[in-house]
């Protein structure tokens, strides 16, 4: 998984921005699961992605203490993304 960290790292405004045309699909082929690597890029950076979210909301929560009950897996990305960038160059 750390070679994932590395490669994504290095290019997480790309990866953002190509999530953001993608997030509301139903297809996850080219976030997860063994068929989304390819072309040197790893699998599963679907993952890598959900861990970027929640870093962005946790640090960006102004109460740290109770931001992972308010951050529930119930609920849609959108609204846990609404004016929280992920990425910090976009």
């Amino acid at each position: 998984m750390e070679e994932t960290h590395v490669w994504a790292d290095a290019r997480e405004r790309e990866l953002w921005l190509e999530f953001q045309k993608q997030m509301d699909s139903k297809d996850t082929s080219h976030w997860l699961y063994g068929s989304s690597g390819g072309n040197g890029r790893p699998v599963d950076l679907g993952y890598w992605m959900g861990f970027k979210i929640s870093e962005a909301y946790f640090k960006n929560a102004a109460d740290k203490k109770h931001s992972g009950a308010r951050y529930a897996p119930d609920k849609r990305l959108q609204r846990v993304l609404e004016g929280e960038p992920v990425c910090r160059e976009v």
